[in-house]
């Protein structure tokens, strides 16, 4: 919240800074590393000498386990040392009761690489206008209970 004397300025600043979440970041990352691709260095190797996957490869929950957040800067950074970790990524919790936010969920957790909302939404090209409808369209509903 905001008061009507507060300064713009900082107004303005404290929204940029609100604006970047672990999930709009997620989007951010994957749109770079499909534009700018990680080396195979970057990425790592596990034991047997396959290559980690790069953003664009992983679900939302999947992430922390190959890049780090950085609260400071606000971003999604690969890890370095450990190139996988056994860290659990965990999306807040939503009911099927709380419609959208639960459809969201079930996205992030079934769809690869998204680069923005939108990009969650679209299947063949076809952009749908919620994210019930998208998870229909992806068959991610299996019986009417879910919806």
């Amino acid at each position: 919240m905001f008061g009507e004397n507060d300064d713009q300025e900082k107004i303005k600043a404290s929204m940029i800074k609100q604006s970047k979440t672990t999930l709009t970041e997620w989007f951010s990352n994957n749109k770079k590393e499909l534009n700018n691709p990680l080396s195979d260095e970057e990425r790592g190797f596990d034991n047997n000498h396959k290559l980690y996957p790069s953003g664009p490869e992983l679900h939302y929950n999947e992430y922390p386990q190959f890049y780090t957040w950085n609260r400071i800067q606000k971003k999604w950074q690969r890890r370095k040392t450990q190139k996988k970790a056994k860290t659990i990524g965990r999306v807040h919790i939503a009911h099927p009761g709380q419609c959208e936010r639960y459809y969201l969920r079930v996205l992030l957790h079934n769809v690869m690489g998204a680069t923005s909302f939108n990009d969650l939404n679209t299947i063949n090209n076809t952009i749908h206008q919620t994210f019930l409808d998208s998870c229909k369209a992806r068959g991610l509903l299996i019986y009417d209970t879910q919806l």
